[in-house]
């Protein structure tokens, strides 16, 4: 795939090919980023968008961009634009990736909150 990459840096075959290493290999950072590339030469791909999506919510705990890949998955297939259906309850995945963000938001408020002096009331 380097080899192939190194010829053509938009070959997306080989794009997707690198992204599949990387996973095999754990280093999701960069199988993030070779699916984004791919995402991005080939919009279609429900697959390369899935595998993106899954990637940033699973390994990444990138919620938000997860959320924003969910939508877009759910987008482009109510538009049929994708190349193939996508199987799995996505409207379900949305609203539990909601949850966990909003969920994450509110401990992240309640953790930065300082707690008051210790002063006494007057009676």
């Amino acid at each position: 795939f380097t080899k192939a990459l190194s010829v053509d840096a938009a070959h997306w075959p080989s794009i997707i090919g690198m992204s599949t290493v990387r996973l095999q290999g754990g280093d999701w950072a960069q199988a993030e980023e070779f699916l984004i590339k791919g995402v991005h030469l080939n919009p279609r791909s429900s697959k390369a968008r899935l595998a993106l999506a899954q990637i940033q919510e699973q390994r990444l705990n990138k919620l938000s961009e997860a959320l924003k890949s969910y939508r877009d998955i759910k987008v482009l297939s109510g538009e049929n634009k994708l190349d193939e259906v996508v199987k799995f309850n996505i409207d379900e995945k949305i609203q539990n990736l909601e949850k966990a963000i909003s969920q994450a938001k509110a401990k992240a408020q309640a953790a930065s909150r300082q707690p008051a002096d210790d002063k006494k009331v007057a009676k």
